[in-house]
């Protein structure tokens, strides 16, 4: 086993505990009944948005690890983004994301390119095809 091999391994156990850590279900496991989310979870997942809003390389081709937790979360990510309308309910403990960052997260996962920000504008970014640009080297 080569360097890169192990490197890989490191990054897929790493992206499984985190994807259990958000989920409280096994990884890959489609037959799993959804948890309801705790306090500890919802602070694992503000983390993860934190995290790869403010360093959207961190989300490889927005692959499904990052994917799936973003699904998880969906209704707290579409608060967020309604302005504390208070219309989605969310799945156990409620997350409160910081929009921008949110905003930042989901360009990284969905594969768009993140655009600047404005006030209250839960539209910052534009799909990669729409601007002409692509993210990969």
């Amino acid at each position: 086993m080569n360097r890169d091999d192990l490197g890989a391994i490191g990054q897929s156990a790493m992206g499984n505990a985190l994807e259990a850590a958000v989920t409280g279900r096994v990884p890959g496991d489609e037959d799993a009944k959804p948890v309801e989310h705790t306090k500890s979870m919802a602070s694992v997942m503000e983390e993860v948005v934190e995290k790869v809003g403010t360093s959207p390389g961190l989300a490889v081709d927005g692959g499904p690890l990052v994917g799936n937790m973003a699904a998880e979360y969906m209704p707290d990510l579409q608060a967020t983004a309604e302005n504390g309308a208070d219309r989605i309910e969310p799945f156990g403990e409620k997350v409160e994301f910081d929009k921008q960052t949110m905003a930042q997260f989901l360009g990284a996962v969905g594969g768009a390119v993140p655009q600047p920000v404005a006030a209250g504008d839960c539209r910052p970014w534009r799909s990669a095809a729409a601007t002409g640009r692509d993210r990969r080297p």
